[in-house]
């Protein structure tokens, strides 16, 4: 844990937690409290996925992107479910959430329409 928060400050880390329901059925016993997974994460500044799929879009999307300066996030989104959801992210991981200028939804705006 100590060497995961040292890193994941300069360089993201995926983490993730597949198959505890196979081996819950397998053993008959479960594979740890989730719990502990999500606060040890959560402690540790990793960023966890639940499926496989979504272990490669995050990679995907980190692989493609520079990495972020600060910790002021702008979200755009075509649903306020998903705007919701990506601010409780943000606030969940100690992200600011900032307001985007008239300008930057002026352009958005028309770029969606």
């Amino acid at each position: 844990m100590t060497l995961a928060k040292k890193i994941s400050r300069q360089k993201p880390i995926i983490g993730a937690v597949f198959g505890r329901k196979a081996t819950a059925s397998h053993t008959r016993t479960l594979a740890g409290d989730d719990r502990i997974y999500e606060a040890a994460f959560k402690q540790c500044g990793i960023i966890r996925v639940s499926y496989f799929e979504e272990l490669f879009d995050v990679a995907r999307t980190f692989a493609s992107q520079p990495l972020p300066r600060g910790r002021k996030v702008g979200i755009i989104t075509v649903t306020g479910a998903g705007g919701v959801t990506a601010a409780d992210y943000c606030s969940e991981y100690g992200l600011e959430l900032l307001p985007l200028s008239e300008r930057t939804l002026d352009r958005v705006t028309s770029a969606l329409a």
